[in-house]
């Protein structure tokens, strides 16, 4: 895994993209799997900031997936973080199986919105056929432990 800085301007743009969204959406996007309040939609802003950057590859922003690599239709999974590392034994979640994409890459924002990790990477089939489905505050999420994680490419 990677430590990678977020830099003032990856904020601005994640900023700018939730000001956006919040502007075409009000509060809560209704194409999202839960209501999730701002917050959390800026950290998963910032992921994808984060992997555009680490990759200087554009966003594409369609519905299943971030940003193309290598050829790959990839979606970007963001978590919050409040330790100063990530630990082996820590799980990846996701409230939503994106359908029309290859792989999922994993990244953990720090709460500080300083750094990120980049955990990993699994191509979407693997994800679904390795995750353990859980009930969470009513929501099913899709867990998967780091260690079952690709390293990153």
């Amino acid at each position: 895994m990677i430590k990678i800085q977020i830099t003032k301007e990856m904020k601005e743009r994640a900023r700018e993209r939730c000001l956006r969204e919040q502007a075409k959406y009000g509060f809560y996007n209704s194409s999202s799997s839960s209501f999730r309040d701002v917050k959390k939609r800026y950290l998963g802003f910032l992921g994808e900031e984060v992997i555009s950057s680490f990759f200087n590859t554009p966003l594409v922003n369609k519905t299943d997936y971030d940003i193309i690599l290598n050829g790959y239709r990839v979606e970007i999974k963001s978590q919050s973080l409040n330790k100063h590392r990530v630990k082996n034994t820590y799980e990846v979640h996701s409230l939503k199986l994106c359908e029309d994409c290859d792989k999922y890459i994993f990244v953990m924002v720090h709460n500080s919105f300083e750094y990120a990790w980049f955990i990993g990477h699994i191509p979407k089939d693997d994800f679904n056929a390795r995750c353990k489905r859980i009930k969470f505050k009513g929501n099913l999420e899709y867990v998967l432990p780091i260690s079952e994680l690709e390293e990153v490419f």
